[in-house]
């Protein structure tokens, strides 16, 4: 099932603490997050040059669906 791109009018920046994830008992320190409505989530906890490339790599994915990570 082909996802369709987000309207770029309707993206939503939020920038906010996210929290760590565990896995299989190891720690994933998770720098953005991009939901199918268009809404973006950014951790604040970031040097400006990784925030930049985060919020780039986040947008991907709401314009861009069907790439991978």
């Amino acid at each position: 099932m082909k996802r369709e791109a987000v309207n770029t009018n309707k993206i939503k920046v939020i920038e906010k603490y996210i929290r760590p994830e565990y896995r299989k008992g190891r720690k994933l320190k998770i720098y953005g997050l991009a939901y199918p409505d268009g809404l973006i989530e950014i951790n604040i906890n970031q040097k400006s040059k990784t925030y930049l490339n985060t919020l780039v790599h986040e947008l991907l994915h709401c314009i861009f669906p069907e790439m991978s990570e």
